[in-house]
């Protein structure tokens, strides 16, 4: 994903589009081993079934997350849009939070032992991928507007404001 980050910021948008469907397909085999395989914990049925919830509402979120507000366009001739409302209204890295929130609930739905152990070292690896992305990558592509809202938008944990922004621009047109 970082090396994706990198095409797009050198304007490669279709060989960043490509590596990122290549990582996401990589990613999901991962998971899916990982969960049928090797020992499982023994947990009762309310937690399994809150991690199936919680799983299955995590997906919608990481669709919008990752692909469908960064997929709105800009103007013409004014660059990429910088999307500072919905989840990224909430912090900048709402994937970040959806995914661990996936990872989780199917560590409770299938109670993978593996799945469980391979929690942190996912999560830690996301969480630095985001910080690269952060101070790297998206400055370089939306220049002082990125700087502004990194001030204004808490990295990875949402804070109340954020909270109240992101439900108060839920159904309102993209700021520019």
């Amino acid at each position: 994903m970082l090396i994706a980050d990198s095409r797009e910021a050198a304007g490669r948008e279709g060989w960043a589009t490509a590596l990122r469907i290549l990582a996401i397909l990589a990613f999901g085999p991962s998971f899916a081993t990982l969960c049928l395989l090797g020992p499982t914990l023994s947990l009762p049925l309310a937690p399994r079934l809150f991690g199936l919830l919680a799983a299955l509402a995590a997906l919608p979120l990481l669709y919008l997350s990752l692909l469908g507000e960064p997929g709105r366009k800009g103007s013409p001739g004014r660059g990429p849009l910088l999307v500072r409302d919905g989840t990224y209204g909430l912090c900048r890295h709402p994937g970040v939070l959806w995914l661990c929130l996936f990872h989780g609930g199917l560590v409770l739905a299938t109670g993978s032992l593996p799945l469980l152990l391979a929690l942190p070292l996912w999560t830690l690896l996301n969480a630095a991928s985001a910080l690269v992305e952060d101070r790297v990558f998206l400055p370089r592509r939306f220049g002082p507007a990125y700087l502004a809202y990194r001030a204004e938008v808490p990295f990875l944990i949402p804070r109340g404001a954020s909270l109240i922004r992101a439900l108060k621009g839920l159904g309102r047109r993209p700021a520019p």
